[in-house]
């Protein structure tokens, strides 16, 4: 007879413990950091023009403290699950927000324990007819119903009046942005649908909102794909995360919520800093701040408007849409 040997799953987790703790210390020191930090050496560090003054290195310190203050929340949510071992055996069933954690906080003891977790999980190869299945229902690619036709010219309605409010009832940035709530419906129709049908109704609405955005807002065709059309089928990629809701909700849920919105809007944020570096502040130099390179003014300005103004609400009411709209759509279509 051959004797098993029962491991303690426990001391396998002390590594994944201790090094969850270590990387946010490490965050939650480079946020103190930047809270002492004087401007001289602030300046060595980021180059700043001659006519910086304390305003340019006060609203530098705003931005790298969110920036930071945003990373220790995710490492703190990895501590959380690291000292829990309920939702440390979740994670085999969470791979991909797992590991979406541990990346954004440059754990790599965390992404080599995640990828390990898929390698236990199943043998990737007895599973890929069910993958392609499931990545086709993703895509889109299905016989239509007349519901989807229906869905798109609803969310493109949804979408296109809620673009016209955003740029003509709501209030601005001096140099455009602002509240985007244009693409709540964008991110809804993506998660109860497919891929195809949020791209085509972002679309659809980029070409749509033409008829009332102000001239002065496109300067190229460059700007107006960098601007309007790319961030608008942007949402579409979240046919692709993972979105199992359930009735029992978890710290998972929680991060799915987060994963959701955060990605679709670091995209969009990404589309419009090379929008704001490589054509606005070329058009118009004079609009950066004085001190700033355009590189950081594209930064930091774009920051602002998608991070401090249109995440907070999409991030607020996204839950509320999921919860009531997902468990009805999903079960019946």
């Amino acid at each position: 007879m051959t004797k098993e040997i029962n491991i303690n799953p426990t001391n396998n987790y002390l590594w994944l413990k201790i090094t969850s703790v270590v990387n946010a210390i490490i965050f939650l020191t480079l946020f103190l950091l930047t809270i002492i930090i004087n401007n001289q050496t602030l300046n060595q560090l980021f180059q700043f023009q001659a006519t910086a003054n304390d305003w340019t290195f006060f609203s530098l310190k705003i931005f790298l403290s969110l920036i930071l203050g945003l990373i220790i929340i995710i490492a703190s949510l990895w501590v959380m699950i690291s000292f829990k071992n309920n939702w440390i055996l979740a994670i085999k069933n969470n791979l991909v927000l797992s590991f979406l954690l541990v990346s954004l906080t440059l754990n790599f003891y965390g992404c080599w324990f995640v990828i390990n977790q898929q390698k236990e999980k199943e043998d990737l190869n007895l599973n890929w007819c069910k993958r392609s299945l499931n990545l086709k229902k993703k895509l889109g690619i299905k016989k239509w119903l007349t519901i989807d036709y229906v869905l798109i010219a609803f969310f493109c309605a949804l979408t296109i009046t809620f673009s016209f409010i955003e740029e003509n009832l709501l209030p601005h940035l001096p140099f455009g942005g602002g509240l985007g709530i244009k693409y709540l419906p964008l991110i809804l129709i993506s998660f109860l649908t497919s891929f195809a049908h949020g791209w085509l109704t972002g679309f659809i609405s980029a070409l749509m909102a033409l008829l009332f955005i102000p001239a002065a807002n496109i300067i190229s065709p460059w700007s107006f794909i960098l601007d309007y059309f790319l961030p608008m089928t942007a949402p579409a990629i979240i046919a692709f995360l993972p979105s199992t809701f359930k009735e029992k909700t978890s710290i998972f849920t929680y991060i799915n919520y987060f994963s959701h919105c955060f990605l679709v809007l670091l995209l969009v944020y990404f589309y419009q800093f090379l929008s704001g570096y490589f054509l606005w502040t070329t058009a118009f130099p004079t609009s950066v701040w004085t001190g700033y390179s355009a590189i950081w003014y594209s930064l930091i300005y774009n920051f602002i408007h998608i991070f401090l103004f249109t995440y907070p609400l999409i991030q607020l009411l996204i839950p509320v849409f999921y919860r009531g709209l997902g468990r009805y759509y999903l079960n019946r279509y």
